[in-house]
């Protein structure tokens, strides 16, 4: 009887153990580590476009899916919007049914964006002002 109990605690310490190993295991690898796509593609690049930094502005961001491209801009000279969209939609405008632009002041991309430029191919470039909302140009 002694011997049939210590058989079942030592098989109960063997699998404490092995759990308590698996765990640490898993612990110490964690997930496998994300891709640093900021690091590989700079904010300024779109499909082998690069956008250099202007007077003035600079694109700070940019994502596309579907045949749409968003770009946030940060600028100082936001009654340069629709200029610096056709800067910025000319190169790509092959590549996208809609361009989404939206501009920031410098050190506010943490709030609403002040300005938006959409440009598609049949309505041209559309300027709201979200500083003035209604504001449509």
């Amino acid at each position: 009887m002694k011997s049939r109990l210590g058989i079942i605690a030592l098989w109960l310490v063997a699998l404490v153990g092995i759990a308590g190993l698996v765990r640490l295991l898993s612990l110490v690898s964690g997930p496998p580590p994300r891709p640093l796509i900021e690091a590989a593609v700079p904010a300024d690049t779109v499909r082998g476009t690069y956008f250099p930094p202007a007077e003035g502005w600079r694109v700070v961001e940019q994502l596309s899916a579907h045949h749409v491209l968003v770009l946030e801009v940060e600028t100082g000279r936001l009654q340069e919007a629709r200029a610096i969209a056709q800067q910025l939609v000319g190169p790509v405008a092959d590549r996208y049914s809609e361009v989404l632009i939206y501009y920031y002041r410098p050190g506010r991309r943490g709030t609403l964006a002040a300005r938006r430029v959409q440009w598609t191919p049949r309505g041209g470039y559309v300027l709201v002002n979200y500083d003035k909302p209604g504001t449509r140009d």
